[in-house]
């Protein structure tokens, strides 16, 4: 319990404001992304610990799903949840994939 208070703590003292439907739609793509996020890190970094950045389609993709947040908004929660998304199992699930092509096939990312 003490983690959930450590992220709402940070993510409270973000400049951007994001409502809870937006804060759960960014952690369930960003968790569907993981491929897409690991495509452009090296082969010899461990892949079990989530990124320091993320690709900029990713981001994008992200910053629209959370209700058009600016990018640094993005690289701010990503900081504070990459770890509990990249190693949290639950949060893989299905997406509305109609709205995933929607948004992702400008971005290049249009498989799920």
């Amino acid at each position: 319990m003490s983690e959930l208070c450590s992220l709402l703590k940070a993510l409270e003292s973000s400049e951007a404001p994001i409502s809870a439907k937006d804060l759960l739609l960014f952690v369930t793509y960003a968790a569907r992304l993981k491929n897409e996020i690991l495509i452009p890190q090296s082969a010899l970094e461990n892949h079990d610990r989530a990124p320091d950045l993320l690709p900029a389609s990713v981001r994008a993709l992200l910053a629209t799903v959370a209700g058009n947040i600016p990018l640094e908004a993005v690289d701010n929660m990503w900081s504070v949840l990459k770890n509990a998304i990249w190693t949290t199992q639950e949060f893989s699930r299905p997406l509305d994939e109609d709205r995933f092509i929607a948004l992702g096939s400008d971005l290049g990312l249009c498989e799920l």
